[in-house]
């Protein structure tokens, strides 16, 4: 970029180039509200975020998780996807049914449409293919339960699901 100083002979010719050089850095520039394609890394050190809302979050969330009758675990989330993995000993006999249960997935982890998981149950290192115990887990938070010959007491249960949500990040 020139820089005029008094008497310069060609300021003409080098006020055009100062323009040229400022239209070449504009034309490099990203517009704020133009559409565009942008190539090449970008490192963002920021958090990005559309219309208010993170778009990315790489923190791992957690929250206590229980599906009853003494099955209890961690439910995590990372970014919208929501995940569980429980192995534990049901602690009391379920009834054959199809019902709610009395807890429900967290705020901040329900999946945007039912998301449903089925457990794998062993009694000591004999699985029980004999048992059924499935879950649907609602977007209101909700969890039906399904059961089949879980009478046995104790009964280990081994349970994982996977889903995505648009809740709000848990606090």
């Amino acid at each position: 970029m020139h820089i005029f100083k008094k008497g310069d002979p060609d300021y003409h010719a080098a006020l055009n180039d100062n323009f040229a050089e400022v239209d070449q850095g504009i034309a490099s520039m990203v517009s704020k509200t133009s559409n565009e394609t942008i190539t090449g890394v970008k490192n963002f050190t920021g958090t990005l975020q559309t219309k208010g809302a993170e778009v990315l979050n790489d923190k791992v969330y957690s929250a206590p998780f229980s599906l009853g009758f003494g099955v209890e675990g961690t439910i995590y989330r990372i970014g919208k996807m929501v995940f569980f993995s429980i192995s534990a000993n049901q602690s009391k006999a379920r009834a054959d049914m199809v019902a709610a249960i009395g807890d429900k997935v967290p705020s901040g982890f329900k999946p945007i449409s039912t998301a449903t998981a089925i457990a794998a149950s062993t009694i000591g290192t004999s699985i029980q293919t004999n048992r059924y115990l499935g879950f649907a887990f609602n977007a209101d938070g909700t969890i039906i339960c399904q059961s089949y010959n879980m009478g046995a007491s104790p009964i280990t249960v081994q349970i994982s699901g996977l889903w995505i949500t648009n809740d709000a990040f848990p606090s």
